[in-house]
Order: structure tokens, then sequence, then C-alpha cells
């Protein structure tokens, strides 16, 4: 079984490095990390590329953890919650309504519903629906 040797940027600029077998998961190494984080590890980048937590790592190289506090990581914790809002809409309501992503609006999206009048019971069908 192949090993990757990775370089991992921890907060402050220390580094670790490490060797990992194949297959390994870049999750799997957020979470041994993720105490020394302040927040949330929710992307990876290795060499200079975005990673997907979820993602075997590939190769070796210099691995960084994005947080939901930089640019990136909020870019991409704000289209999974809006994924996640678009699927609840669908597997709720299937083709009478969808959601419409119609801008971005500070640090987040201006949304709106097509095909309904929204209601309160819908919104916490749509919160049942992602729990």
């Amino acid at each position: 079984m192949q090993e990757y040797n990775l370089t991992i940027q921890l907060p402050q600029g220390e580094t670790v490095n490490e060797n990992i077998p194949e297959g390994t998961t870049f999750e799997t190494l957020a979470f041994k990390y993720q105490q020394n984080f302040k927040d949330k590890i929710v992307l990876a980048m290795l060499n200079n590329r975005l990673q997907e937590l979820n993602k075997p790592i590939p190769k070796d190289g210099k691995l960084e953890f994005l947080t939901m506090t930089g640019r990136d990581g909020k870019r991409a914790y704000r289209r999974s919650v809006t994924i996640l809002l678009q699927k609840a809409v669908y597997n709720l309501y299937k083709k009478r309504a969808k959601v419409r992503v119609c801008y971005s609006l500070g640090d987040g999206y201006y949304c709106e519903l097509e095909g309904m009048e929204l209601t309160r019971e819908m919104l916490t069908d749509m919160k049942e629906e992602n729990e």
C-alpha cells in the first residue's frame, strides 16, 4: 500500500509532517487536527487546490485546512446550506415549488420560493427535513 507525505499547515505558522496511508480522507485528518483550530474545518487545500473533506488524499504535498471564518470556507458553507435548502424544498414539494437563488447579499444569498407562498409551517417542515 502506498503512503503519502504531507506537510500540514496549522494555525500560527506551525507545520507537521505526516505520512498517511493511501485511501485516507481529508476528513480523517481534519478530525485529527480540529483541536488546533478555533473554528470548524470545512475544506482542505492540497498544493493550493481546494478539496472536499470526503475525498481521499491523492498525492504528497502541502495541506492546509480552511475554516468557516475564511473567505473560501464561508463560500463553501454558504453553497452547501443553499443546496440543502433546495433539496429540502424538492423533497417536500417536488415540482410544486423551487428555491431560486437571486443574488448574494452581504455574507448570504437572497433567495425566493417560486410556485408556493411561504408559510411558517413550511419553514418548520424544511428545518425538520434537514435534521
